[in-house]
């Protein structure tokens, strides 16, 4: 028979206490993970039903179906962003669709970006991100008009969903 001496066993109930209450803490993590991203999709849903939101959703598809390639999201020209940019009245309903939409989709750049937001989920439970191809453009004009920004396109929150988006289609293709 095995003599243990009381260091020893102590030595083993603390390891085995340790290893439980790691098993506990991993599970505790991933429910937590799990409820973080169904409190973030639900805020972001609740967010797309708002009435102010849709209408900003049919304004954007409305001012984008006026441009070339936007039924298969291609981007409208720097120089149609430009146009938009300089010439669109920042009170007017137009700009505002522009600007609710475009936070919108900022936010759910940032999201997928740091994953907390599966890139599945972003690309397919929202309005289609074919929008991006009208407001990654403009965005990136008023950030070259109004702040002289020099940066890389790609860079920015829009553009980098954007291309996210088109290799995500490809793949699916």
């Amino acid at each position: 028979m095995l003599s243990l001496n009381l260091s020893t066993l102590i030595a083993i109930l603390s390891t085995l206490t340790a290893v439980v209450s790691l098993i506990f803490s991993w599970k505790a993590v991933k429910a937590a993970e799990r409820s973080n991203f169904a409190g973030i999709y639900t805020e972001l849903y609740k967010i797309y039903l708002e009435p102010k939101t849709f209408e900003a959703i049919k304004k954007i598809w409305e001012m984008y179906s006026a441009f070339e390639g936007h039924a298969v999201g291609q981007p409208i020209t720097d120089q149609q962003a430009y146009e938009l940019v300089t010439t669109l009245d920042r009170d007017s309903l137009e700009w505002h669709s522009i600007h609710l939409m475009s936070l919108f989709w900022r936010y759910v750049s940032i999201l997928v970006r740091k994953n907390y937001l599966d890139r599945e989920v972003a690309f397919e439970a929202f309005t289609s991100p074919r929008m991006l191809g009208f407001l990654a453009p403009i965005e990136y004009a008023f950030l070259r008009h109004h702040y002289s920004y020099t940066g890389k396109r790609e860079d920015l929150p829009l553009q980098w969903l954007y291309n996210l988006w088109q290799k995500h289609r490809n793949k699916k293709s």
